[in-house]
């Protein structure tokens, strides 16, 4: 007797975005909120050591060196008042990667992230899709490149979500865009629990 293969049915962008904004966008506005809600310097604290509430590290940042980071928290610091009237967000992204980046063992995806959440903090959130590692991935599958796309250039069914949450989607989602299958483990956020991503 023959066995039949499982036949798994291609995903649609729309069941993908359906699933992004059931189970990870919960988590990503969690996280915003958190650090909306924080004092600047608390936000400068744990956006430089990547931390919730918890003190956990988030999903992206759990690799990362302790020394490193907290050098970053050490420069970041002192200047709390400078950072909140950097706007708009590509202005608070490049002042962040000139002042972080030589940083031994910081790149370019702590430096997205801490933006994101100073960014939440001071009411400075992109306009554009930043691509940087998995993102990345995820935009050539659509036939994007560069360091950034236009909500404009992205297929219709994915402007109902908001540029960083994009960021967040073509991430999670690489792997299944490209026709690969699962989730991205590179960028995969943990399913939301008790409101985090992490």
């Amino acid at each position: 007797m023959h066995r039949t293969r499982h036949l798994v049915r291609p995903r649609t962008l729309q069941s993908m975005v359906n699933e992004y904004r059931r189970h990870h966008s919960p988590g990503h506005s969690h996280e915003l909120e958190f650090f909306r809600g924080l004092s600047p310097d608390e936000a400068v604290w744990h956006a430089a050591l990547a931390t919730n509430g918890g003190g956990k590290r988030y999903n992206h940042q759990r690799r990362l060196r302790k020394a490193s980071m907290e050098q970053a928290k050490k420069a970041l610091l002192g200047l709390v008042d400078h950072l909140s009237t950097l706007k708009p967000f590509d202005q608070l992204h490049d002042y962040l990667s000139e002042l972080l980046l030589p940083i031994p063992g910081l790149g370019k995806l702590y430096i997205y992230d801490t933006a994101i959440r100073l960014g939440a903090k001071f009411d400075t959130l992109p306009s554009s899709v930043y691509l940087h590692a998995g993102t990345r991935v995820g935009a050539r599958a659509l036939g994007l490149s560069g360091d950034k796309a236009r909500i404009k250039d992205l297929p219709a069914v994915l402007h109902i979500l908001e540029p960083h949450e994009l960021e967040d989607f073509l991430c999670i989602y690489a792997r299944q865009l490209l026709g690969g299958g699962s989730k991205s483990r590179a960028c995969r956020p943990v399913r939301p629990r008790r409101g985090t991503r992490c």
